[in-house]
């Protein structure tokens, strides 16, 4: 372990061997920790020993290992041959050294080895490299088989061995060479990029195309960029920017593979920016709207936060953000102040028109029913808040009203006026409110009135038209109210009995019964048109019947008010009443002969045989009824068949035959219509009645219908005008039927005759 190379040493014994006989025993006074011989091609350990001297031997070939504390080994291959104790060399192992340019090399820098040689061989000294084969072994896994000069880079920092074996092509040497190959650190040049700029500008920097290391590190270099704001960021290009003005000095670290660290710093100057107001400053807003007035600006984010408004609207300021007030109409003028925190400033005139809003009144129709008295009408306006106390109500209702009472609400001005009707009606009326700058609204309604002081359904206007006073629902107490007397029964609500029948219209609650009750007509006296008042069928009359057998039997008879021939014995019953039978009895003193019979021979006399006995036509008489509820007792002659020379036999007047109809057979024109009887007698009668309403100036037409043969018809157009007094003289009207002229200018009462057919 003293450091002495074998090939050297036994090469420096070979030359002492010739020279130095004392060489030996310098050598062989040696103490080896291990020593191995190949004794006769056997190998023997001397774990300690002295090699003998005068020692004979032969070795063929030797080979001997050294091995230090640190197993490195030396190993030299020696084939020689002792004859009589002289030992004659044939070969040795090449001997091989590394020649290198230091044992510390940059990575990446080409390094040149030289592997000089000395080879023995056949007792020749071998100098020449070609007759040798070197491998190159450079610890990074290049391995290369070339001549004895070999160039080589690393691109690695690290510790490596470098092996050269030699081969003289029977034994082989080798030398070994420990190098440190050094990393190159990165260096930045310079950094791209401003050095001057304002807050919130994003700014570019870059070292691309600025460092330089080793090639190999150039791909796997890494950057880390601090911004001296508490911020990074990686990468050979960056973006960044500063929220606060000042300065800073940018490091940007270059990182290569092997760890190392480099740094370059950038100076920079951040500049502050002023705020700034962007709009808008012009603003219009309507009346009563809350302004809420957010105006645009710029500034740095962080200076955003800190910023300070001033408002300054028409003298008085206002500290926020956002302008929030309430303003009048018309134009108001300001400013706004902007201060960021370092006390920068931008001052702006701003302009705030405030639109007036139209106020709006509302009020519903109203329908009054009942008594006279005050009624109170509330009109609801709106405005904007602050011009809610000066609107002006003006109210219109047949004429000018002022308000008793005007009152603010939460939600609006309301006016309240008091008016009372004087008359049923409907009522236009109106209701305008007008506010500070003048503007006007109207709305109108209608005010239907219904004046009925007693709540009995009829107006009291219509009371007085019957000549009713406003005492109850009943005025003439028949149990109908008068409501229902005139829309529906059509009688006289101030007559118990409008037809003078002798029964109420209603009920008389005296004796349970009337027309109401019975089914009569109220307004005709004899519904069933037999000659009767309904009243006397109803409350009957008196007679006096004797028996066969002498009785006598005085009793009050009745009859069917809506039946002419009660008990259908062909007598009427007002024959049965003028002969003193009962209209409810066929035979009423039982003799088994009908009331009719004994009724028929008794009056068997007609002088004129016309089928009306004497009596009936000179004494007895015939009642005629009118469609309009009249009536009349008419009598014929009996020396003349046909009284009134119409055509139509007395009979045939007397009785309602096939036409229907009893006329008067001493009239040949029994209701005057201008038609005599016997042309009516063959003419299908029927009525209409029709009501239509026609404004002054335009035409009313009206349809009748007929779908049987006629040869007349009996119309009667009655028409009647509502004019202002001053006006009656020039009412003008025309009636025409099938556009054929009946009737120009009023006149009434006239009957016209013309031709139409179809």
């Amino acid at each position: 372990n003293q450091g002495i190379d074998p090939l050297e040493w036994w090469h420096s014994f070979l030359v002492r061997w010739e020279h130095n006989p004392n060489f030996i025993d310098q050598i062989f006074n040696k103490k080896w920790s291990k020593f191995h011989e190949m004794w006769n091609n056997d190998w023997m350990d001397w774990w300690s020993a002295e090699w003998q001297s005068n020692a004979w031997f032969s070795w063929n070939p030797v080979t001997i290992l050294a091995f230090d504390d640190d197993l490195a080994t030396s190993i030299l291959t020696v084939r020689m041959h002792s004859d009589q104790g002289i030992p004659t060399i044939y070969n040795l192992s090449p001997q091989v050294s590394i020649q290198s340019p230091g044992t510390t090399i940059v990575e990446d820098a080409l390094a040149v080895f030289e592997a000089p040689t000395i080879d023995y061989y056949n007792t020749s000294i071998v100098t020449n490299p070609e007759l040798l084969h070197f491998t190159w072994d450079f610890g990074d896994g290049t391995i290369t088989s070339a001549s004895s000069t070999m160039n080589h880079t690393w691109s690695t920092a690290g510790e490596y061995l470098v092996q050269v074996l030699v081969s003289d092509g029977e034994y082989t040497g080798t030398a070994l060479l420990l190098v440190n190959v050094v990393n190159t650190l990165p260096q930045v040049i310079t950094v791209s990029g401003p050095q001057n700029m304002t807050e919130d500008y994003i700014a570019r920097f870059s070292v691309e195309n600025n460092t330089i290391d080793s090639a190999s590190d150039m791909g796997s270099l890494r950057f880390i960029w601090d911004f001296a704001d508490g911020t990074f960021a990686t990468g050979k290009t960056v973006e960044h920017a500063w929220a606060i003005d000042g300065f800073y000095n940018i490091t940007v670290y270059a990182i290569d593979n092997n760890g190392a660290v480099t740094s370059k710093i950038h100076p920079i100057v951040v500049c502050e920016v002023n705020p700034c107001i962007k709009g808008p400053y012009n603003i219009q807003v309507f009346e009563g709207n809350f302004i809420s007035y957010n105006m645009s600006f710029e500034d740095t984010i962080l200076d955003q936060q800190a910023l300070a408004f001033t408002w300054n609207i028409d003298g008085v300021n206002y500290s926020s953000p956002r302008l929030q007030t309430l303003l009048g109409v018309g134009y108001h003028s300001g400013t706004l102040t902007l201060t960021d925190a370092d006390g920068n400033t931008d001052v702006d005139d701003i302009l705030i028109y405030v639109d007036n809003v139209i106020p709006s009144v509302s009020i519903q129709n109203r329908v009054l029913y009942g008594p006279s008295m005050p009624v109170i009408l509330t009109a609801y306006a709106m405005d904007d808040i602050r011009g809610m106390g000066d609107l002006v109500f003006n109210w219109t209702l047949n004429g000018t009203y002022t308000p008793i009472d005007t009152t603010m609400v939460d939600d609006g001005c309301v006016s309240v006026v008091t008016w009372e009707p004087g008359h049923s009606g409907n009522y236009e009326a109106r209701v305008s409110v007008t506010d500070a700058t003048g503007a006007t609204v109207e709305s109108q309604f209608i005010i239907y009135v219904t004046l009925d002081t007693d709540l009995d359904g009829v107006p009291d206007e219509l009371e007085a038209s019957f000549g009713l006073g406003s005492s109850g629902p009943d005025s003439d107490g028949d149990m109908l109210c008068d409501a229902y007397e005139i829309n529906y029964t059509r009688t006289d609500p101030a007559d118990f009995d409008t037809d003078d029948d002798l029964l109420w219209d209603g009920i008389n609650p005296a004796v349970g019964t009337g027309e109401a009750y019975l089914g009569t007509d109220p307004r005709k006296n004899d519904t069933d048109g037999d000659g009767l008042l309904d009243g006397i069928e109803v409350f009957g009359w008196n007679i006096s019947v004797q028996f066969l057998n002498g009785t006598i039997d005085n009793r009050t008879v009745t009859s069917d008010p809506l039946v002419i021939d009660t008990d259908k014995d062909r007598l009427t019953d007002y024959q049965e009443f003028l002969n003193h039978t009962d209209p409810r009895s066929a035979d009423t003193d039982k003799d088994g002969k009908s009331d009719f019979l004994e009724s028929e021979y008794a009056n068997l006399v007609d002088t004129d045989n016309d089928g009306v006995s004497d009596i009936k036509e000179t004494e007895t008489g015939l009642i005629v009824r009118f469609s309009n509820g009249t009536s009349i007792r008419v009598f014929s002659n009996a020396t003349n068949n046909d009284t009134d020379g119409d055509g139509l036999k007395d009979y045939e007047e007397w009785y309602p035959a096939g036409d229907g109809f009893i006329t008067n057979p001493a009239n040949n024109d029994t209701d005057g219509d201008g038609i005599l009887d016997l042309a009516e007698g063959f003419t299908k009668v029927q009525e209409y009645g029709i009501r239509k309403k026609i404004v002054a100036g335009t035409t009313g037409y009206f349809y009748f219908y007929a779908n049987f043969g006629s040869n007349l018809k009996n119309i009667t157009v009655t028409f009647g005008a509502t004019t202002a007094a001053d006006k009656s003289a020039d009412f003008h009207a025309i009636v025409k039927f099938q556009n054929q002229l009946v009737i120009d200018n009023s006149s009434a009462g006239s009957t016209y005759y013309f031709n139409a057919s179809d």
